[in-house]
Protein backbone atom coordinates (compact mmCIF):
# COMPACT_ATOMS: atom_id res chain seq x y z
CA UNK A 1 0.00 0.00 0.00
CA UNK A 2 0.88 3.38 -0.66
CA UNK A 3 1.75 4.54 2.80
CA UNK A 4 1.62 8.19 1.96
CA UNK A 5 -1.59 7.90 0.82
CA UNK A 6 -2.70 5.85 4.10
CA UNK A 7 -1.48 8.93 5.46
CA UNK A 8 -3.16 11.32 3.80
CA UNK A 9 -6.46 9.80 4.30
CA UNK A 10 -6.25 9.37 7.82
CA UNK A 11 -5.28 12.99 7.78
CA UNK A 12 -8.42 14.20 6.16
CA UNK A 13 -10.91 11.71 8.58
CA UNK A 14 -8.99 13.56 11.60
CA UNK A 15 -9.76 16.98 9.89
CA UNK A 16 -13.38 16.04 9.62
CA UNK A 17 -14.58 14.84 12.94
CA UNK A 18 -12.87 18.54 13.90
CA UNK A 19 -15.10 19.70 11.67
CA UNK A 20 -18.44 17.86 12.56
CA UNK A 21 -17.65 17.57 16.38
CA UNK A 22 -19.89 20.44 17.41
CA UNK A 23 -22.69 19.01 16.13
CA UNK A 24 -25.56 16.41 17.85
CA UNK A 25 -27.04 13.58 16.08
CA UNK A 26 -29.31 11.21 17.28
CA UNK A 27 -26.68 8.25 16.38
CA UNK A 28 -25.68 6.01 19.29
CA UNK A 29 -23.96 2.75 19.72
CA UNK A 30 -25.95 -0.49 18.54
CA UNK A 31 -27.92 2.05 16.14
CA UNK A 32 -27.19 0.00 12.68
CA UNK A 33 -29.79 1.05 10.20
CA UNK A 34 -27.19 2.42 7.85
CA UNK A 35 -24.49 -0.16 8.21
CA UNK A 36 -25.48 -1.80 4.71
CA UNK A 37 -23.78 -3.62 1.92
CA UNK A 38 -24.46 0.00 0.15
CA UNK A 39 -20.58 0.99 1.03
CA UNK A 40 -18.39 2.24 -1.71
CA UNK A 41 -14.25 2.67 -0.85
CA UNK A 42 -11.29 3.51 -2.42
CA UNK A 43 -8.31 0.90 -2.69
CA UNK A 44 -6.17 2.42 -0.49
CA UNK A 45 -9.71 2.32 2.42
CA UNK A 46 -9.93 -1.34 1.56
CA UNK A 47 -5.93 -2.05 2.16
CA UNK A 48 -6.69 -0.38 5.64
CA UNK A 49 -9.79 -2.55 6.57
CA UNK A 50 -7.19 -5.56 5.72
CA UNK A 51 -4.13 -4.43 7.65
CA UNK A 52 -6.55 -3.78 10.72
CA UNK A 53 -7.14 -7.80 9.72
CA UNK A 54 -4.39 -9.05 9.59
CA UNK A 55 -3.26 -7.28 12.95
CA UNK A 56 -6.08 -8.46 14.34
CA UNK A 57 -5.64 -12.02 13.33
CA UNK A 58 -8.64 -12.07 11.82
CA UNK A 59 -7.80 -12.24 7.92
CA UNK A 60 -9.50 -15.81 7.28
CA UNK A 61 -12.55 -14.52 9.09
CA UNK A 62 -12.42 -11.85 6.19
CA UNK A 63 -11.79 -14.65 3.71
CA UNK A 64 -14.79 -16.82 4.92
CA UNK A 65 -16.98 -13.30 4.77
CA UNK A 66 -15.77 -12.74 1.47
CA UNK A 67 -16.30 -16.30 -0.21
CA UNK A 68 -20.25 -15.94 0.70
CA UNK A 69 -20.55 -11.87 0.38
CA UNK A 70 -22.81 -11.18 -2.73
CA UNK A 71 -22.34 -7.84 -3.92
CA UNK A 72 -25.72 -6.26 -5.31
CA UNK A 73 -25.00 -2.78 -5.31
CA UNK A 74 -23.01 -1.74 -8.01
CA UNK A 75 -22.00 1.81 -8.98
CA UNK A 76 -21.86 2.87 -12.04
CA UNK A 77 -19.39 5.70 -12.07
CA UNK A 78 -17.43 7.38 -9.64
CA UNK A 79 -18.24 10.58 -7.33
CA UNK A 80 -15.20 12.63 -9.91
CA UNK A 81 -16.89 11.23 -12.81
CA UNK A 82 -20.69 11.23 -11.92
CA UNK A 83 -21.25 15.39 -12.83
CA UNK A 84 -22.18 16.09 -9.23
CA UNK A 85 -25.39 12.97 -9.30
CA UNK A 86 -25.13 12.54 -5.20
CA UNK A 87 -27.56 9.99 -6.04
CA UNK A 88 -26.13 7.96 -9.06
CA UNK A 89 -27.50 3.88 -9.07
CA UNK A 90 -29.59 4.38 -6.18
CA UNK A 91 -31.78 2.17 -7.88
CA UNK A 92 -30.33 -1.20 -7.28
CA UNK A 93 -29.21 -0.24 -3.19
CA UNK A 94 -28.86 -3.06 -1.13
CA UNK A 95 -29.84 -2.80 2.51
CA UNK A 96 -28.71 -6.07 3.58
CA UNK A 97 -26.74 -5.49 7.15
CA UNK A 98 -22.91 -5.04 6.76
CA UNK A 99 -21.05 -8.55 7.28
CA UNK A 100 -18.82 -6.56 9.84
CA UNK A 101 -21.41 -5.87 12.26
CA UNK A 102 -21.18 -7.74 15.21
CA UNK A 103 -23.76 -7.54 17.98
CA UNK A 104 -25.25 -4.80 16.47
CA UNK A 105 -21.73 -3.09 16.72
CA UNK A 106 -18.82 -2.52 14.01
CA UNK A 107 -16.24 -4.86 14.06
CA UNK A 108 -13.89 -2.57 12.32
CA UNK A 109 -14.74 0.92 13.73
CA UNK A 110 -10.83 2.21 13.86
CA UNK A 111 -10.82 1.71 10.21
CA UNK A 112 -14.04 1.87 8.73
CA UNK A 113 -14.11 3.74 5.32
CA UNK A 114 -15.27 7.41 4.98
CA UNK A 115 -18.86 6.52 3.37
CA UNK A 116 -19.37 5.02 6.91
CA UNK A 117 -18.06 7.99 8.92
CA UNK A 118 -19.90 10.89 7.23
CA UNK A 119 -23.36 8.69 7.67
CA UNK A 120 -24.81 9.87 10.29
CA UNK A 121 -28.81 11.81 10.90
CA UNK A 122 -29.67 14.63 13.10
CA UNK A 123 -32.90 12.77 13.68
CA UNK A 124 -33.62 8.83 14.33
CA UNK A 125 -33.62 6.42 11.18
CA UNK A 126 -34.55 3.50 10.09
CA UNK A 127 -35.10 1.74 6.67
CA UNK A 128 -38.68 3.51 6.84
CA UNK A 129 -37.07 6.80 7.63
CA UNK A 130 -34.00 8.39 5.51
CA UNK A 131 -31.19 9.86 7.56
CA UNK A 132 -31.95 13.74 7.70
CA UNK A 133 -28.55 16.25 7.68
CA UNK A 134 -27.91 19.98 7.55
CA UNK A 135 -27.58 20.95 3.67
CA UNK A 136 -24.13 22.38 4.24
CA UNK A 137 -22.68 19.06 5.93
CA UNK A 138 -24.29 16.97 2.93
CA UNK A 139 -22.14 18.95 0.71
CA UNK A 140 -19.21 18.71 3.11
CA UNK A 141 -19.67 15.25 2.60
CA UNK A 142 -19.47 14.57 -0.99
CA UNK A 143 -16.54 17.12 -0.93
CA UNK A 144 -14.52 14.96 1.31
CA UNK A 145 -15.75 11.70 -0.97
CA UNK A 146 -14.16 13.37 -3.69
CA UNK A 147 -11.39 14.79 -2.57
CA UNK A 148 -10.67 10.67 -0.91
CA UNK A 149 -11.09 9.55 -4.42
CA UNK A 150 -8.94 11.99 -5.71
CA UNK A 151 -6.15 10.51 -3.14
CA UNK A 152 -6.69 7.15 -4.95
CA UNK A 153 -6.88 8.02 -8.35
CA UNK A 154 -5.77 5.88 -10.71
CA UNK A 155 -6.49 2.53 -8.30
CA UNK A 156 -9.65 0.57 -7.77
CA UNK A 157 -12.88 2.19 -6.47
CA UNK A 158 -15.98 0.75 -5.97
CA UNK A 159 -18.06 -1.85 -3.90
CA UNK A 160 -16.50 -2.62 -0.42
CA UNK A 161 -17.40 -6.43 -1.18
CA UNK A 162 -15.44 -6.18 -4.70
CA UNK A 163 -12.34 -3.91 -3.04
CA UNK A 164 -11.98 -6.22 -0.32
CA UNK A 165 -12.37 -9.38 -3.12
CA UNK A 166 -9.96 -7.75 -5.75
CA UNK A 167 -7.10 -7.14 -2.50
CA UNK A 168 -7.68 -10.60 -0.85
CA UNK A 169 -6.89 -12.07 -3.88
CA UNK A 170 -3.46 -10.80 -3.64
CA UNK A 171 -0.03 -10.72 -1.54
CA UNK A 172 0.25 -11.55 1.94
CA UNK A 173 -3.65 -10.86 2.03
CA UNK A 174 -3.93 -14.49 0.35
CA UNK A 175 -5.89 -16.91 3.33
CA UNK A 176 -4.88 -20.29 3.94
CA UNK A 177 -8.27 -22.06 1.72
CA UNK A 178 -8.44 -18.61 -0.69
CA UNK A 179 -7.90 -21.37 -3.63
CA UNK A 180 -10.52 -21.86 -6.25
CA UNK A 181 -12.31 -18.42 -5.72
CA UNK A 182 -10.76 -17.15 -9.33
CA UNK A 183 -13.56 -16.16 -10.73
CA UNK A 184 -15.87 -14.53 -8.17
CA UNK A 185 -12.81 -12.63 -7.90
CA UNK A 186 -12.74 -11.82 -11.46
CA UNK A 187 -16.31 -10.61 -11.84
CA UNK A 188 -15.45 -8.37 -8.67
CA UNK A 189 -12.38 -6.43 -10.56
CA UNK A 190 -14.41 -6.45 -13.95
CA UNK A 191 -17.42 -4.58 -11.42
CA UNK A 192 -14.89 -2.27 -9.89
CA UNK A 193 -14.12 1.55 -11.43
CA UNK A 194 -10.84 3.54 -11.56
CA UNK A 195 -10.57 6.57 -8.86
CA UNK A 196 -10.28 9.97 -11.00
CA UNK A 197 -9.10 12.91 -9.41
CA UNK A 198 -11.54 15.72 -8.95
CA UNK A 199 -12.20 18.28 -11.75
CA UNK A 200 -14.21 20.62 -9.59
CA UNK A 201 -16.02 20.23 -6.37
CA UNK A 202 -19.74 19.76 -6.06
CA UNK A 203 -21.37 22.15 -3.45
CA UNK A 204 -24.06 23.59 -2.86
CA UNK A 205 -24.04 27.55 -3.35
CA UNK A 206 -25.48 28.20 0.35
CA UNK A 207 -22.56 26.08 1.46
CA UNK A 208 -19.61 27.78 -0.67
CA UNK A 209 -17.85 29.53 1.71
CA UNK A 210 -17.90 27.59 4.33
CA UNK A 211 -16.59 24.93 2.27
CA UNK A 212 -14.08 26.76 0.85
CA UNK A 213 -12.44 27.66 4.46
CA UNK A 214 -12.33 24.19 5.06
CA UNK A 215 -10.52 23.36 2.03
CA UNK A 216 -7.84 25.79 2.25
CA UNK A 217 -7.16 24.48 6.23
CA UNK A 218 -7.14 21.05 4.34
CA UNK A 219 -4.83 22.72 1.83
CA UNK A 220 -2.00 23.86 4.74
CA UNK A 221 -2.29 20.52 6.67
CA UNK A 222 1.21 19.32 7.08
CA UNK A 223 2.44 16.26 6.05
CA UNK A 224 5.36 14.53 5.31
CA UNK A 225 7.47 17.48 5.34
CA UNK A 226 4.97 19.04 3.02
CA UNK A 227 1.17 19.60 3.10
CA UNK A 228 -1.76 18.53 1.57
CA UNK A 229 -2.03 20.90 -0.65
CA UNK A 230 1.18 20.56 -1.96
CA UNK A 231 1.03 16.84 -2.18
CA UNK A 232 -2.70 16.86 -4.14
CA UNK A 233 -2.34 19.81 -6.29
CA UNK A 234 -4.74 21.45 -4.50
Amino acid sequence: MNNLKEEIIKKLYELYQRETAHMSFACKKGCTACCTQNVTMTATEGEMILNFMVNEDRLEETNNILRQAKTTYIPQSTPNNSCGDQNTADENWDFTPCYFLKENNCSIYPVRPFACRCFFSTSPCSLDQPAEQPEWLASLNWMMIQLIEHVGQGEFWGNMTDILLELSSQGRYIGRDWQGEGIKVDRARFRLLKAEPVREFVVDPLAQRKIELFLQRISKTAINGGTIGSILGM
